[in-house]
């Protein structure tokens, strides 16, 4: 008996992802019930998720297995463990991680080169229209959203204008883009994410509408005036590039010029905006704090405290009595990487770093373009995930999916090459040799 072909579930797959791709740009729009298709692609992924499974049983089909499963499912199962299975399944604060184990191995699943290509378009897409409102709104202050505003003065605009500092007379108060994001930090390093997966369709299809796209998008980033992920964004494209360009005196050139500027620049003009925009202190304090607050019970830091322990259990209650101390530390942690390790613990901090690196080192030796910019875009993000706490949510939903998704395509390009695509290349190749 045959249950649903290859086709018919990349075709859900897909559908479902646009269904999430839409939640997206509907969040700052209550009338489109953002929240409630968020919560139905969760559903529809676990369903779908079971539904492979039962194909796989049924035609007796092998199961591949991928490492950075291994960290999903011990997110999952902590969370089980600590939270309950109801609260789990039930609780948006809790329902990330039986997303991610269900989604990253589904998007596994996707094994044509067509829906591979559609599912990466459809992201870069969603990024190019996110960075339009995201520009709009910090040249023009539209469009506002409701969210923004009550995201307090910090969150709506703040004196982080770059160019006040290179442009005499400029404002340094600017308002921050953030699309629909509830963030501008949150926006900034979904950017990142695809500004990567937009230069891997260009050295895929070598055409200048995903150069326009990765301009769109990197200004973006930039009117997010995010420091973190601007940065984040140069590692990412400075990976993809100096790995995929072969002209070594080009790369020297380029090297210089940028180390260079970043001296000069840090002996005048960055050293007085790091100096007047400063906010890494409290940051610090926050983690310190955290991390003294953990290391009371080492024992509890070999398998973790659990999910939104930090959030819900310590730092939301603390941020009220160090205000009325004059002081302050923050009510999220602001670190993803600190986060898992204490929430997670040894092991699964262990589980998490140690699957990626050997992931990305598998799918650097293959020196596919597209695992080149998976590489590029996880240096870029996870870097920005050192000061910000968003791996565990919507960003890495977006993250694990696309991890998943690419890392293994490529792997299994590998091992079985695309005909159609190896088609492609010799059709190439004798158009040149025509030329």
């Amino acid at each position: 008996m045959k249950i649903f072909t290859q086709k018919q579930i990349e075709q859900l797959i897909i559908g479902v992802f646009a269904m999430r791709l839409f939640s997206v740009i509907a969040f700052a729009y209550p009338a489109l019930k953002a929240t409630t298709f968020e919560r139905l692609t969760g559903v529809l992924f676990v369903v779908i998720f079971g539904i492979i499974v039962l194909k796989k049983m049924i035609n007796k089909e092998d199961f591949k297995f991928h490492w950075l499963a291994l960290f999903l499912g011990y997110l999952l199962f902590t969370t089980i463990l600590h939270h309950g299975f109801k609260t789990t399944i039930t609780d948006k604060s809790y329902q990330y991680p039986l997303q991610l184990f269900s989604l990253f191995l589904v998007m596994t699943e996707i094994k044509s080169r067509e829906s591979f290509l559609l599912i990466l378009k459809l992201f870069v897409l969603l990024g190019v229209i996110e960075a339009c409102v995201g520009i709009s709104q910090c040249f023009l202050g539209y469009p506002v959203y409701h969210h923004l505003i009550t995201a307090g003065e910090d969150g709506y605009n703040s004196d982080r204008n770059y160019f006040a500092f290179l442009i005499p007379g400029l404002s340094k108060n600017t308002v921050l883009a953030s699309g629909s994001f509830l963030h501008f930090n949150e926006f900034g390093l979904f950017s990142v994410i695809n500004l990567g997966i937009a230069y891997s369709l260009l050295l895929h299809y070598r055409k200048p509408i995903w150069r326009v796209a990765m301009i769109i998008i990197f200004v973006g980033i930039v009117c997010s005036f995010s420091r973190g992920s601007l940065l984040s964004s140069f590692l990412c494209i400075g990976f993809i590039y100096f790995n995929v360009t072969k002209n070594g005196f080009q790369k020297f050139v380029i090297t210089m010029v940028v180390v260079g500027t970043l001296y000069v620049s840090s002996k005048t003009i960055l050293a007085a905006y790091m100096e007047e925009t400063q906010n890494a202190d409290v940051r610090q304090d926050t983690w310190i704090f955290a991390y003294n607050h953990c290391i009371k019970h080492p024992v509890n830091l070999v398998f973790g405290y659990g999910l939104s322990y930090l959030k819900v259990k310590v730092l939301v209650q603390e941020t009220i009595i160090y205000r009325l101390q004059d002081s302050l530390i923050m009510s999220n942690i602001h670190s993803s990487h600190l986060q898992i390790f204490l929430e997670q613990g040894i092991v699964g901090s262990g589980l998490l770093y140690s699957t990626l690196l050997f992931t990305l080192y598998r799918l650097f030796r293959t020196r596919n373009t597209f695992g080149i910019c998976l590489a590029g875009l996880s240096l870029g993000y996870l870097f920005g995930e050192l000061f910000e706490h968003f791996l565990i949510s919507q960003n890495g939903f977006w993250y694990f999916a696309l991890f998943g998704l690419i890392s293994s395509y490529v792997l299994r390009q590998e091992k079985e090459p695309d005909k159609e695509e190896e088609q492609d290349n010799i059709k190439k190749t004798q158009n040149l040799e025509f030329a």
